[in-house]
């Protein structure tokens, strides 16, 4: 990027051989000397993965060895214990957890000269040496001796991985002998039993039902055991409270003045008054037996949560509530988040009249926050709501008494101050936002700002169809969309019927962008209400690049493309498992992607649940910034993805063409790309390989991530060790499970490689192990001139260690740096790109493919030609799962 002493460097992924089948970069790039020497590296990686091919079809290690069948005496077990505690993959672990560990181990004994394993081969297995010694061999040269007491072969553990060295005994050596599958048992148990007991925790302690999912997967990591003996008191009356406790094992007393009011066990908790109202321990607790203990301090909440306890309690409980109201969920989270700041809160005691009976009803909306109140018939608890009817239709009378059954707390407010905070009637507000909602779902106006849509509703019209009435026939002149408003119709091509349009779903768009006749014939089925839009006046109020924007889009919703309407123009790309071509389709004189996959590869390798992933995620994505699946096909020899074509360089390269990227820029690329992942991670996708080389900078300038054969849909977390190492979040690399915020520090990796010319961890180390243990053991360091820097606290956010601390798109997205950002804008790309590529002809080939009229070549065969030229190796194989391609 232009700094003084920079080497430029792509950076391999680390990826299991079994998830390798992501498309590959489509970038068409100059060919600089820096390129050449880019390419070098490529042939170097290449040679890797070919020996990776080769040798991954047996398990070479443990066979020069003997396996010694006897139980572990006392001090070997205490030093296996002391290189695994010393060790960073296991220091982190409980000692319970490494003492079952260390009964994982088994003892193989070598003869002198003997090789435990090969360079370049598939490592499955870490050693602690317990007697002799061996050489590490790289490129046949030794480079160094390890004796008794030293490991090697850790990064096996996480994943596979070629073996970086050669390794030889050179005397009789005995060594200590963990597998990957004994490790990530253990890791896994350990993990899973915490994660599950704290997620049990926040499900089902009263005070943590009312947050919102995201906040409690924030709050997981922060959650911490503690264990207390017969005794020891936890809290001391009077004392300042700011840690609340829920008891896992063990019971605990609760005094004042020495007083025992009340005992507690398993499940119960306690310090939640001081830590809600922050006021002063008003008991001591005491264990009474051994005690075990989750904690949470309010501290960490406040970091999390983003203000006191008790507000985000409160906040959180009045939107639940608002989506409960048959007025408030029609309103945007804009206009509740101004409703919340005009509510107040109203105090009850137990048995006090909250209304009484013939007192007006619809001047004000009541929310339960605390508590309860009663009527003769009816009760309404925390979270209901009373009067939201009456404030939208008209004011009523309550026509019995209502009366608090404890303590209770209600949020208040008034319809003039509801039509204050949306700017209008609300009921007109309610219908605007209403369709504003059904436009939002319309593929093609997703990316239209919310001024964009506004005005587009003064030009909708609501027209009437009758049942079995036609509204247009195939072959007709289209000059209208339609969205259903109500009812449903049902579209015929041919005279066969294809399918049914309901509520909310459009039809008509392509006669929007396109002059083309109608390609099929659609009819009411009952009496139908549609919203129209003429052509004309779609146009007149959009620019030209939404206009683009739109077509393109259009262009990949191509369902009727087959593998017969392409041709094939030349190879792009290739992976260990497919390859990428581009194609072209003659008719529509369209480019695409075509990723081709053999079947004899899925089957050999056992990839069948990582394809249909990939193309279950691919489906998903519709996005103007992320790359776009058009269809998928499938023959006898293979399986096929047809993407979106993507013209353009990579933003590694672009990094090199702009020398700086200073923070005016980075904001353009960091804004980009914090859309994409908060589409993502609204799905559950966690990405996992965020880097330069994955996006691709586009012919108007704005990214566009592409690669996801590393992604993955999540619930909770996922315990694969997956992507570049030094994009890496160090609870990846630990192995104990990770979410999506491991892609927010690979986020926060490429915002500091934007600035500071380098990578935040182990820039000047391309060895697998030191990148990771110095990624986990090594504290951020910023230079200093980055005082300079706007970013220097959200850098410090998205690259914490704590994966909880760095929020999530969206909290990062309200960070100051991005202060005045329009996220709308970026949306519909109409910001000022720092660069735009220069892309001269990018696809001139496609002017040699045969032109409409003669007979094109089956692609598949020409596909079947360019893979004979390649040796296949020798293979057994598989079963397949039936129909397990069913739906390609």
């Amino acid at each position: 990027m232009g700094c003084a002493g920079t080497k430029y460097k792509k950076i391999k992924p680390v990826e299991s051989k079994q998830m390798t089948t992501s498309l590959m970069s489509l970038s068409i790039r100059k060919k600089s000397v820096f390129n050449r020497s880019m390419e070098r590296k490529r042939s170097k990686y290449k040679e890797l993965l070919d020996n990776q091919l080769k040798y991954s079809l047996e398990d070479f290690e443990l066979i020069t060895g003997i396996l010694e069948t006897r139980e572990k005496n006392p001090l070997e077990k205490v030093e296996i214990r002391k290189v695994l505690i010393d060790h960073f993959l296991f220091n982190s672990l409980p000692i319970k957890s490494i003492n079952a560990l260390t009964i994982n181990f088994y003892l193989y004994n070598y003869d002198e000269g003997k090789t435990v394993f090969i360079q370049y081969s598939i490592g499955q297995y870490f050693y602690i040496i317990n007697s002799g010694s061996v050489e590490i061999i790289i490129n046949d040269v030794t480079r160094s001796v390890l004796t008794k007491g030293e490991c090697f072969g850790e990064i096996a553990l996480l994943h596979d991985t070629l073996r970086t060295a050669t390794v030889k005994t050179l005397e009789p050596t005995s060594l200590w002998v963990l597998s990957r599958e004994a490790f990530k048992n253990a890791i896994h148990s350990v993990s899973k039993s915490k994660y599950s007991d704290n997620k049990s925790f926040l499900d089902n302690s009263p005070i943590f039902k009312i947050l919102t999912p995201v906040q409690k997967l924030l709050m997981l990591d922060l959650l911490v055991s503690q264990d207390f003996k017969a005794g020891d008191k936890i809290i001391q009356e009077n004392d300042p409270g700011d840690i609340f406790y829920i008891i896992k094992k063990g019971h605990v007393s609760c005094s004042i003045k020495n007083m025992e009011i009340r005992k507690l066990g398993p499940g119960e908790f306690f310090g939640e008054q001081a830590l809600i109202y922050n006021t002063q321990r008003t008991a001591t607790v005491k264990a009474l037996s051994k005690l075990s203990v989750l904690s949470i301090g309010s501290e960490d909440l406040h970091d999390v949560l983003g203000s006191k306890f008790q507000d985000i309690i409160y906040r959180n409980s009045q939107r639940i509530a608002f989506e409960r109201s048959s007025v408030f969920k029609s309103l945007t989270p804009a206009q509740h988040e101004k409703c919340l700041h005009f509510i107040k809160i109203e105090s009850y005691g137990q048995d006090e009249i909250v209304f009484r009976k013939g007192d007006i009803k619809g001047k004000k909306i009541y929310f339960v926050l605390k508590g309860e109140i009663r009527s003769e018939f009816n009760i309404l608890n925390v979270f209901d709501c009373i009067g939201d009817i009456e404030l939208r239709k008209g004011l009523g009378k309550y026509s019995e008494n209502w009366v608090t059954t404890a303590d209770t707390d209600l949020a208040v407010i008034t319809r003039e101050d509801v039509e204050k905070c949306i700017g209008g009637d609300l009921e007109t507000t309610i219908s605007f936002n209403d369709l504003i909602s059904v436009l939002r779902r319309v593929n093609i106006f997703r990316a239209l700002s919310q001024e964009k849509l506004e005005g587009l509703i003064g030009y909708l019209k609501v027209v009437e169809f009758q049942a079995e009435e036609i509204i247009f026939q195939q072959g007709d002149t289209g000059e209208s969309f339609f969205i259903v408003k109500e009812g449903q119709v049902e579209v015929f091509k041919d005279g066969v019927y294809l399918r049914m349009i309901a509520k909310d779903d459009f039809f008509g768009e392509r006669s929007i962008m396109f002059n083309e006749p109608r390609t099929a014939t659609v009819k009411a089925k009952v009496l139908t209400k549609c919203w129209t839009l003429g052509k004309g006046d779609f146009l007149n109020i959009l620019d030209e690049p939404i206009q683009r924007q739109l077509t393109r889009r259009i262009e990949l919703q191509n369902d009727g493309i087959g593998l017969s309407d392409l041709a094939l123009v030349r190879e792009i790309g290739r992976g260990n498992f497919g390859k990428v071509f581009l194609v072209y389709d003659v008719q529509k004189q369209v480019p695409y992607a075509l990723k081709s996959i053999s079947r004899w590869k899925i089957n050999e390798y056992k990839i069948f649940d990582n394809v249909l992933l990939e193309r279950q995620i691919l489906l998903q994505l519709d996005h103007p910034m992320l790359m776009k699946l058009v269809k998928t096909f499938k023959d006898y020899h293979r399986v096929y993805f047809l993407c979106e074509f993507v013209r353009g360089i990579d933003l590694f390269d672009v990094m090199r063409e702009l020398e700086q990227i200073d923070e005016e820029k980075s904001v353009f690329y960091i804004s980009c790309l914090l859309l994409v992942l908060k589409f993502l991670h609204e799905r559950r996708i966690v990405y996992r390989d965020l880097k330069p080389e994955n996006v691709m900078i586009d012919e108007e300038g704005y990214p566009k991530l592409i690669d996801f054969g590393t992604a993955k849909i999540i619930k909770n977390r996922t315990f694969t060790v997956m992507g570049t190492p030094h994009y890496m979040a160090p609870e990846i690399i630990k192995g104990t499970g990770y979410g999506i915020e491991a892609d927010l520090w690979s986020l926060g990796v490429m915002l500091y490689e934007f600035l500071f010319c380098s990578l935040p961890f182990a820039d000047d180390e391309q060895d697998t192990f030191k990148i990771y243990k110095r990624i986990q053991e090594d504290s951020l360091r910023l230079p200093l001139p980055s005082t300079k820097f706007g970013c220097r606290s959200l850098l410090e956010k998205l690259l914490n260690k704590n994966p909880s601390m760095r929020g999530n798109c969206e909290s990062v997205m309200k960070h100051g740096w991005f202060f005045g950002v329009n996220w709308d804008k970026f949306l519909a790309k109409q910001n000022k790109a720092p660069y735009i590529p220069d892309i001269s002809d990018p696809i001139g080939d496609l002017a040699s493919v045969n032109i409409e009229g003669e007979t094109l070549p089956d692609i598949r065969t020409q596909i079947y030609e360019l893979e004979i030229k390649e040796p296949v190796p020798e293979i057994t194989k598989n079963q397949a799962p039936k129909d397990w391609d069913a739906d390609f």
